[in-house]
Protein backbone atom coordinates (compact mmCIF):
# COMPACT_ATOMS: atom_id res chain seq x y z
CA UNK A 1 0.00 0.00 0.00
CA UNK A 2 2.89 2.28 0.77
CA UNK A 3 4.42 1.63 -2.64
CA UNK A 4 1.06 2.75 -4.59
CA UNK A 5 1.41 6.11 -2.53
CA UNK A 6 4.80 6.61 -3.20
CA UNK A 7 3.94 5.60 -6.50
CA UNK A 8 1.10 8.32 -7.26
CA UNK A 9 3.14 10.75 -5.29
CA UNK A 10 6.00 10.70 -7.52
CA UNK A 11 3.28 10.95 -11.16
CA UNK A 12 1.73 13.27 -9.29
CA UNK A 13 5.01 15.20 -9.42
CA UNK A 14 5.72 14.76 -12.86
CA UNK A 15 2.21 16.14 -13.82
CA UNK A 16 2.51 18.93 -12.02
CA UNK A 17 6.78 19.58 -13.13
CA UNK A 18 5.36 19.41 -17.06
CA UNK A 19 1.95 21.23 -16.73
CA UNK A 20 2.86 24.49 -15.04
CA UNK A 21 2.01 27.38 -16.68
CA UNK A 22 4.59 29.55 -18.89
CA UNK A 23 4.87 33.07 -17.80
CA UNK A 24 3.37 33.43 -21.65
CA UNK A 25 0.57 31.04 -20.76
CA UNK A 26 0.24 33.09 -17.38
CA UNK A 27 0.02 36.29 -19.06
CA UNK A 28 -3.03 34.60 -21.45
CA UNK A 29 -4.64 33.46 -18.10
CA UNK A 30 -4.14 36.72 -16.22
CA UNK A 31 -5.66 38.47 -19.71
CA UNK A 32 -8.93 36.04 -20.15
CA UNK A 33 -9.54 36.56 -16.58
CA UNK A 34 -9.30 40.47 -16.92
CA UNK A 35 -11.31 40.79 -20.20
CA UNK A 36 -14.23 38.78 -17.92
CA UNK A 37 -14.33 40.80 -15.17
CA UNK A 38 -14.80 43.81 -16.82
CA UNK A 39 -17.53 42.55 -18.86
CA UNK A 40 -19.27 41.44 -15.80
CA UNK A 41 -18.86 44.72 -13.87
CA UNK A 42 -21.77 46.84 -13.48
CA UNK A 43 -21.42 50.56 -14.34
CA UNK A 44 -23.27 53.16 -12.14
CA UNK A 45 -23.96 56.05 -14.67
CA UNK A 46 -25.09 58.55 -11.82
CA UNK A 47 -21.93 57.62 -10.12
CA UNK A 48 -19.38 58.08 -12.74
CA UNK A 49 -15.82 58.15 -11.71
CA UNK A 50 -12.71 57.20 -13.21
CA UNK A 51 -13.35 53.49 -12.49
CA UNK A 52 -16.46 53.99 -13.71
CA UNK A 53 -15.13 55.62 -17.36
CA UNK A 54 -12.07 53.07 -17.13
CA UNK A 55 -14.60 49.80 -17.19
CA UNK A 56 -16.72 51.40 -19.60
CA UNK A 57 -13.56 52.24 -22.08
CA UNK A 58 -12.84 48.61 -21.30
CA UNK A 59 -15.43 46.96 -21.78
CA UNK A 60 -15.63 49.19 -25.75
CA UNK A 61 -11.97 48.22 -26.40
CA UNK A 62 -10.89 45.02 -24.20
CA UNK A 63 -7.92 44.58 -26.36
CA UNK A 64 -6.70 48.26 -25.76
CA UNK A 65 -7.75 47.78 -22.16
CA UNK A 66 -5.54 44.71 -21.90
CA UNK A 67 -2.50 46.92 -23.14
CA UNK A 68 -3.09 49.87 -20.37
CA UNK A 69 -3.37 47.60 -17.40
CA UNK A 70 -0.46 45.48 -18.81
CA UNK A 71 1.59 48.58 -19.14
CA UNK A 72 1.05 49.18 -15.99
CA UNK A 73 1.80 46.26 -13.98
CA UNK A 74 4.59 44.16 -13.32
CA UNK A 75 4.32 40.06 -13.09
CA UNK A 76 7.10 38.25 -11.92
CA UNK A 77 7.16 34.27 -13.01
CA UNK A 78 9.41 31.87 -10.52
CA UNK A 79 9.58 28.38 -11.29
CA UNK A 80 9.76 26.43 -8.34
CA UNK A 81 10.18 22.99 -10.31
CA UNK A 82 7.24 21.60 -9.24
CA UNK A 83 5.00 24.84 -9.63
CA UNK A 84 5.35 28.53 -10.41
CA UNK A 85 4.98 31.30 -8.49
CA UNK A 86 3.53 34.49 -10.11
CA UNK A 87 3.92 37.80 -8.35
CA UNK A 88 1.49 40.53 -9.77
CA UNK A 89 2.09 44.34 -8.55
CA UNK A 90 -0.10 46.97 -10.58
CA UNK A 91 -3.21 48.89 -10.16
CA UNK A 92 -4.63 47.89 -6.75
CA UNK A 93 -3.48 45.52 -4.13
CA UNK A 94 -0.11 43.04 -5.02
CA UNK A 95 -1.19 39.73 -5.57
CA UNK A 96 0.59 35.94 -5.05
CA UNK A 97 -0.32 33.46 -7.77
CA UNK A 98 0.58 30.07 -8.13
CA UNK A 99 0.35 27.81 -11.30
CA UNK A 100 0.68 24.16 -11.63
CA UNK A 101 -1.52 21.55 -13.67
CA UNK A 102 -2.61 24.48 -16.09
CA UNK A 103 -4.46 26.46 -13.83
CA UNK A 104 -3.17 29.73 -11.72
CA UNK A 105 -4.64 30.02 -8.27
CA UNK A 106 -4.48 33.61 -6.66
CA UNK A 107 -4.71 34.19 -3.15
Amino acid sequence: MIKLGTYALVLLTLAATFTKPTPEAVEGLLKARTLQAVQDAEVNLADMGLDGAMVTLCKLQPNACWDVLRGLTEITHEDRYVYAKIGIDGPGDPQVCYGAFRQLICL
